[in-house]
């Protein structure tokens, strides 16, 4: 990570990697998705959420592009850094909002659940649950999408009122307290990674096309959150020996290869 970057993930709990996939990339990435989408054969790989977005699953198999956002170049030294050797891939989706749809109550934040700590010792920043997230579409900063509490991921109080209602399936009015949350801008191809110790949400999407974001959840070598899924046959005959380390189950017991240099993990 470059100095500002480190500086501004350790201050914030996210930082946006600007251009990391070109316009022809976001183009062709965001027409595969929407053909896909269309397919009525296709149906179980995008569960409609409650809010009225649709959520895509299991996509990576569809395409070289997909697969190779899991380890790509411009995001795989801030991982490194972030989570140390052998880190895992342990959950992935893709989120399709159409207008006014995408709203996820706040939740997550300072001092909370152990398996998205967030520390810094020594100058080396340690995470634990970490969210890179691939801009298809503009989102300005008034148009909805991710929104957060910049610094919150080292608070050491809660929100009750906004986590009581997460887990109670509520949501929050975010007018509650506009001097505390806001929407992250990004553009088309940039990359948002943000720790999930950070107090997060999605404001309802304003744009007149749909909002399209691909999100991959990444975890310690030695950690989990999602129950592990191991990676189908089909879908490791296409992943290169470095992507499939990534759909290594969680241990401690042995080194791994560090997927970001092809050291042995200490």
């Amino acid at each position: 990570m470059l100095d500002r970057q480190r500086y501004g993930f350790d201050v914030q709990g996210y930082v946006v990697l600007p251009r990391v996939l070109d316009a022809k990339q976001v183009a062709r990435l965001r027409d595969l998705l929407e053909e896909r989408a269309g397919d009525p054969g296709l149906a179980e790989h995008f569960p409609p959420r409650a809010d009225g977005s649709v959520e895509t699953v299991d996509f990576l198999g569809w395409d070289s592009e997909l697969a190779d956002l899991i380890d790509h170049p411009a995001v795989v030294p801030v991982l490194a850094e972030l989570l140390g050797a052998g880190y895992r891939l342990d959950h992935y989706y893709g989120m399709r909002q159409p207008t006014g749809t995408g709203m996820l109550a706040l939740h997550g934040g300072g001092q909370g659940m152990d398996e998205t700590f967030y520390s810094c010792k020594n100058g080396q920043i340690r995470t634990g649950l970490t969210v890179v997230s691939f801009a298809l579409s503009d989102t300005p900063a008034d148009g909805g999408g991710f929104a957060c509490i910049p610094g919150s991921h080292k608070a050491n109080f809660t929100l009750p009122e906004f986590n009581d209602a997460f887990f109670a399936g509520e949501l929050i009015q975010f007018e509650e307290a506009p001097d505390l949350i806001r929407n992250v801008p990004v553009r088309a191809g940039d990359v948002l990674v943000f720790t999930e110790a950070l107090a997060h949400a999605a404001t309802p999407w304003q744009g007149a096309d749909p909002r399209w974001a691909l999100l991959f959840k990444y975890c310690p070598a030695w950690a989990t959150w999602a129950r592990h899924k191991p990676a189908d046959s089909e879908l490791l005959a296409q992943l290169t020996p470095a992507q499939r380390l990534l759909f290594e189950p969680p241990y401690v017991d042995a080194p791994r290869t560090a997927v970001q240099s092809g050291v042995p993990a200490s």
